[in-house]
């Protein structure tokens, strides 16, 4: 849910651009933390647990780039929280309109991973959910090199322990939630 302040600030602020807002450091922080909330803390694209509070771990992701869409600037709708690497997500996005959005209702089930933590299309002919991984970046050696450490950690757990954390894995873990999902399918 939209946080109260930035509601009141969009409503008074009809000419200003994103620029201007990010200056305005509490409804900023708000808004972050709102965003942090709904995701569980974690970035809206590779599911890596972010700290809002940091600006350098996380920013405000437009899901439609501003110089495209510039009329969903401001939309709650189009606004996620991504992590800040270069190699990845949000950074390696850019203006680019990526093909499977992590709001689409089906997002979570058109990608799997392989045991040594890469991400890939459920479905070997899905070539946008192909297409969205590369444009993403999900497949850079940090994200693959975490998820593998977690898929490493959890292939040692005992399954009694792996399903309750797939049941709570948004509380449990550094994020990442989709791969232990994935551990316990194989396990």
């Amino acid at each position: 849910m939209s946080p109260q302040d930035f509601e009141r600030w969009k409503r008074g602020s009809s000419s200003a651009n994103w620029s201007d807002f990010t200056k305005l450091e509490e409804i900023c922080r708000n808004l972050k933390n709102s965003l942090s909330q709904e995701q569980k803390g974690n970035c809206c694209y590779c599911e890596k647990k972010n700290d809002c509070q940091n600006s350098r771990d996380s920013h405000v992701e437009h899901l439609l780039p501003r110089s495209k869409y510039p009329q969903k600037t401001f939309a709650y709708d189009n606004l996620l929280l991504s992590c800040n690497f270069s190699d990845s997500c949000g950074f390696s996005k850019g203006n680019t309109c990526i093909p499977v959005a992590p709001t689409d209702p089906d997002c979570e089930k058109r990608f799997t991973y392989t045991g040594d933590g890469q991400v890939i299309p459920a479905d070997p002919e899905d070539s946008n959910a192909e297409k969205t991984i590369k444009i993403l970046g999900l497949n850079s050696k940090r994200l693959i090199d975490n998820r593998r450490s977690i898929i490493r950690e959890l292939a040692k757990a005992c399954p009694d322990y792996i399903s309750s954390a797939a049941e709570n894995c948004n509380e449990w873990y550094k994020g990442f939630y989709t791969v232990i999902k994935y551990v316990e399918k194989k396990l």
